[in-house]
């Protein structure tokens, strides 16, 4: 079925830092902090790319909800170039 077809279908975002645990325990509180405000601006760029908004953060999760499913995937295949600039 088309989006347009289906509007009461919505998407959801929930991105999590893999590793970010041992990341803290190896690299120590100011490193990743700065990873995580590198992390949750990529984040933060990509959700509003799709149209989406940010409605929750807890500690490296983030959950959006996204006006189409048919959004989801493709926001999160558009991050992952921008992984690769994180510190």
């Amino acid at each position: 079925m088309a989006e347009s077809e289906a509007p009461h279908v919505r998407g959801f975002l929930f991105a999590d830092l893999r590793g970010y645990t041992q990341f803290v325990e190896k690299h120590g509180d100011k490193a990743a902090s700065e990873l995580l405000s590198a992390y949750r601006a990529v984040v933060r760029a990509a959700v509003a790319e799709f149209r989406g908004a940010e409605i929750r953060t807890e500690g490296e999760s983030f959950m959006s909800p996204l006006g189409r499913v048919g959004r989801v995937h493709p926001l999160g295949c558009g991050a992952t170039p921008e992984w690769s600039r994180l510190p």
